[in-house]
């Protein structure tokens, strides 16, 4: 279930013209059923910007504002479980670049020992990692999604 995208661009950046294919939204659609969160005040990533589509709320958001609102999402009726979580620089199961730059060095192959039979993927790119090296990132999210349907809790 792509996104969110990162706190400032919205879930259509993973669908981006702006990197090489494959795009990460189209190729995970293959296989199973994927939508996008876009968080509100985040800007388009078309040609020309412009708002998220969703609804306007007070900013600045926090945290727990998320939280509420992916519980809210999850929760609805045309949504079954189960349910695999992408998020990229803010939250999410399937972590795209998840830490702030000073934290990588020191907290990433650690990161991965958090959790039993965590897998850590290098991925070649910069913060964009759905655009610069959309291949990693689309063999995380088959991986969760495979572990998911076969009754698996890792992947």
């Amino acid at each position: 279930m792509p996104p969110p995208a990162g706190l400032d661009v919205a879930g259509d950046l993973w669908d981006s013209p702006l990197g090489p294919e494959p795009h990460v939204f189209p190729t995970v659609a293959e296989k199973t059923r994927v939508c996008t969160y876009d968080r509100p005040g985040t800007t388009r990533a078309i040609e020309g910007g412009g708002n998220s589509r969703s609804d306007p709320v007070p900013q600045p958001t926090t945290t727990a504002d998320g939280v509420s609102e992916l519980h809210a999402l999850t929760g609805a009726p045309q949504v079954a479980d189960p349910v695999v979580l992408v998020g990229h620089s803010y939250a999410g199961m399937v972590l795209v670049d998840a830490l702030a730059p000073e934290l990588r060095a020191s907290m990433s192959a650690e990161l991965v020992t958090l959790v039993d039979e965590a897998e850590h993927v290098t991925a070649h790119s910069g913060h964009n990692v759905m655009i610069d090296d959309a291949p990693a990132v689309i063999g995380a999210i088959d991986d969760v999604v495979d572990a998911v349907r076969g009754g698996r809790t890792t992947a």
